[in-house]
């Protein structure tokens, strides 16, 4: 199941192009907006709910955060989580952008949430950042000006959705494993693997991942990641196995190499991050990405 996220500045036609993709694709419309401090296990629980229309999602509060208010407010890591949910969840990112006189007058015609928006340094700004956003997201992302795009041409990609529990690209060249979420929480968090809400980017075995991952250039185009057991279950290993493209496996941790083996499905085990973080936490930022492009 498709899902579509439409981000952009105000004054940018978004709200038009919402709607044009709401009467097209009959999808509920969710317009998410949470300054200073977003709630990352609501914003999964809703992506969960595809097929949707995304107001806004996460590139918002890094935009408006770091153009607007203190900084951005989202940090690597939850990006990370988000946008790995995200690509597994067949969402593609519309990002709606015109020149900047152009909204600055739009926005002097109506109230505005944010009264910045009439000027056009803070819209300059504003843009910047998304810019930035933009291009170092890895969901497949169309950019969108409502003064020379159709609405019609906004949307032409609709992705099966991979199953619940398998996070990133539908046929990567990698694909992590690893034991079993200890943390869950109600609703969708179980199903992101090593993705903990709330802890900032401290050292804990998500964060360590997700910075080895970028150390190495290993994005979630080319990367596909799951637990060996979900909600307390064994995965389907070798079904997903097929599904992916029979990629190459690596085993986070002996528990999960185990249930690959019985599942007949070929591993490379390295070290579980958690394992590595705490007892190696010397030199875990170091010796880890080694150990993970080796086993590659």
């Amino acid at each position: 199941m498709p899902g579509v996220i439409v981000e952009g500045c105000d004054g940018s036609g978004k709200t038009s192009l919402i709607r044009a993709l709401r009467n097209y694709t009959f999808w509920p419309v969710c317009h998410v907006v949470q300054p200073h401090k977003p709630n990352v296990p609501q914003m999964l629980e809703l992506a969960a709910c595809a097929p949707m229309i995304f107001d806004r999602f996460h590139l918002s509060p890094v935009a408006y955060g770091e153009a607007l208010r203190q900084g951005p407010e989202l940090d690597a890591y939850d990006l990370w989580g988000i946008e790995g949910f995200l690509m597994g969840r067949g969402y593609t990112l519309i990002w709606c952008n015109t020149d900047v006189n152009t909204m600055v007058s739009n926005n002097k015609k109506a109230e505005q949430l944010w009264e910045q928006t009439r000027e056009a340094q803070s819209v300059y700004e504003i843009v910047k950042v998304y810019q930035r956003a933009v291009t170092q997201s890895c969901l497949p992302t169309k950019v969108y000006n409502y003064q020379k795009d159709a609405p019609e041409t906004a949307i032409d990609r609709v992705v099966e959705a991979l199953p619940l529990g398998i996070v990133g690209t539908r046929k990567p060249k990698r694909w992590l494993v690893g034991d079993e979420k200890q943390q869950t929480r109600e609703g969708v968090m179980e199903y992101v693997p090593f993705y903990t809400p709330f802890v900032g980017h401290q050292l804990l075995s998500g964060t360590l991942l997700q910075r080895t991952m970028n150390k190495i250039g290993w994005s979630w185009n080319h990367v596909a990641m799951s637990n060996s057991a979900v909600d307390g279950k064994v995965a389907p290993l070798a079904e997903w196995y097929e599904l992916l493209g029979r990629p190459k496996v690596i085993a986070l941790g002996q528990e999960a190499q185990g249930r690959l083996d019985k599942a007949d499905v070929p591993s490379h085990v390295v070290t579980h991050p958690q394992y590595k973080r705490r007892f190696h936490h010397r030199t875990c930022e170091q010796d880890y990405p080694e150990e993970l492009r080796h086993a590659a």
